[in-house]
This record gives structure tokens, C-alpha cells and sequence, in this order.
């Protein structure tokens, strides 16, 4: 094997590994839209593949192929966790629309009512 295959893989093999935790954690919530994963799983790959980048530059020599490898394998880590723990966005609550006409005042009077209800809120 040649070194420099292996110093990519040493590049590649921890940034995989934070990449599926953080795409673990982010897949499972609900309060995010498809969006806001998206976005969040790019600047992620971006910014968590040149930190292991950084921090193993320390201790092996700098490459441009590992750093593209590292965001790569982050990204694909990200991919691969948010996938296999995907939950659905939360839905929004269903907002109640009233429409007041003036010749049915006992009707929109009825609606207000139930608008109002503890029940719907």
C-alpha cells in the first residue's frame, strides 16, 4: 500500500465516523425541515472535514486529496446516519379560518365558539 493511500484513508476513516454520529443526531429531529438538514448536513461536511483535517495535520503530513477525501467521507457519514435514523419534520398545526358573512350572525357566532374551545388549542 502506498503511503499516501494511507495517510487519505487515516483522513477518511474519523471524519466517516463523526459524519454518520452527527447525521445520526440530526436525522432525528423533528423540528428541522428537509432545508434546514440539508444546509445543515453541507456546512457541516465543510466545516467538520477541514477540522479533522486540521487536527491530524499535527501528526501526518498535509494533502489536498485528503482534505477532499475527509470532506467526503463526512458528508457521506452525514448522509448514511441522517438515512438510517430519519424521522419526519413535524407537521404544523392546522390554523382555523374563519369567514364572517352578515346574514348568518348565529352561525359565525357558533364558530367563534368552537375556535375558542380549550380543546383546539
Amino acid at each position: 500500500m502506498q503511503p499516501e493511500l494511507l495517510t487519505d484513508a487515516v483522513y477518511g476513516i474519523p471524519s466517516l465516523i463523526l459524519g454518520f454520529g452527527f447525521g445520526y443526531v440530526v436525522g432525528a429531529m423533528k423540528s428541522f425541515k428537509l432545508s434546514d438538514r440539508l444546509l445543515i448536513g453541507l456546512a457541516s461536511s465543510a466545516i467538520g472535514g477541514l477540522a479533522i483535517v486540521l487536527a491530524l495535520t499535527t501528526f501526518l503530513p498535509f494533502s489536498a486529496s485528503g482534505t477532499i477525501l475527509s470532506i467526503l467521507a463526512f458528508a457521506g457519514g452525514f448522509i448514511f446516519g441522517a438515512g438510517i435514523h430519519w424521522v419526519s419534520p413535524a407537521k404544523p398545526k392546522s390554523k382555523f379560518h374563519i369567514i364572517y358573512e352578515p346574514e348568518n350572525d348565529d352561525e359565525f357566532d357558533r364558530e367563534i365558539e368552537k375556535v375558542f374551545e380549550p380543546n383546539n388549542q
